[in-house]
């Protein structure tokens, strides 16, 4: 499937601002093409699923995927153009947000990653971490097998793929 360009979204989706629908304008968002372009690169790594993903909004995964770019900030309304280009679908939620049909498995992968390959962490740990050990302790202990625990979800869940 070949991806839109952000003329397209945009005109498709009139209301959409470079911070969100009814945010912003569209001119300001067209000065986004190149965080645009590195996100739609970042979404392809993405799974599509037929339902959609109700535990994440777009505000929320466009501060995931806003540590993957170089600028280290990316706009709302760039990563609901971005995830629209790449074939998502969106579902307009509350006020300017929005939710879309993309894997808790890719998103949480994807969480994983920053969380172990940062000194300090940017965001929370991925929901499938044990909330009382420390970060210092988990990201030294990566592997997830620490003395009389049980390795967590995601190392079983990866493990077996």
């Amino acid at each position: 499937m070949s991806r839109l360009t952000l003329e397209e979204v945009i005109e498709a989706h009139p209301t959409l601002g470079e911070a969100g629908f009814g945010v912003g304008t569209s001119e300001g968002l067209l000065e986004t093409r190149g965080q645009f372009d590195a996100v739609c690169d970042l979404l392809a790594n993405v799974e599509p699923t037929k339902t959609i993903n109700r535990k994440h909004a777009s505000y929320g995964l466009k501060h995931v995927f806003e540590l993957l770019t170089p600028e280290r900030y990316l706009g709302e309304g760039t990563f609901i153009a971005a995830a629209i280009a790449s074939g998502f679908t969106c579902e307009r939620g509350q006020r300017n947000s929005c939710q879309f049909n993309m894997a808790e498995k890719s998103i949480e992968a994807i969480r994983e990653h920053l969380w172990a390959t940062r000194d300090n962490p940017p965001i929370a740990p991925p929901r499938c971490f044990y909330y009382a050990k420390s970060w210092a302790k988990r990201k030294a202990n990566y592997s997830g097998k620490l003395a009389g625990e049980q390795p967590p979800v995601w190392e079983s869940a990866t493990a077996a793929a």
